[in-house]
């Protein structure tokens, strides 16, 4: 009887061992696998939505929808490519930092500038009205 559970435990540590040495010379081929089943974005995006900000796939949908798909601050549709994916990116879930209450839905290039100012009004309004004041300028 002890013979027996020993092999088996043997066998169980080969296969093991087999199986991280496949793991290992593969590895590359796996991840390129991984890269390319639409399954494994779409299941790891699910994951960050949910982790991030506590919301569901399809919240996020809802949310894209209710916005027509546009940037809540310039309305403008996202443009951005994803380096990795090579296809547009995915709208940035505002949200406010001290209470953790997402907001709505922004562009790549909206979403660090509201970072930028520190979620401040009057820090925008300043910029903003910075902005107006040298607008149509001609450089020195």
């Amino acid at each position: 009887m002890g013979k027996s559970i020993n092999r088996s435990r043997t066998s169980q540590l080969q296969k093991n061992e087999y199986k991280r040495l496949w793991d290992k010379r593969n590895a590359k081929r796996r991840a390129t696998r991984r890269k390319a089943d639409p399954r494994t974005v779409i299941n790891k995006r699910r994951g960050d939505l949910k982790r991030k900000y506590g919301l569901t796939l399809e919240g996020y949908q809802q949310m894209f929808l209710r916005q027509q798909g546009r940037c809540a601050i310039c309305r403008d549709i996202e443009t951005a490519i994803d380096a990795r994916t090579k296809q547009f990116r995915n709208m940035a879930v505002d949200h406010n930092h001290e209470t953790g209450r997402n907001r709505e839905l922004l562009c790549s290039r909206c979403n660090p500038a509201v970072g930028m100012m520190k979620d401040d009004p009057v820090r925008a309004r300043a910029v903003a009205d910075y902005l107006e004041k040298h607008h149509g300028e001609p450089p020195q």
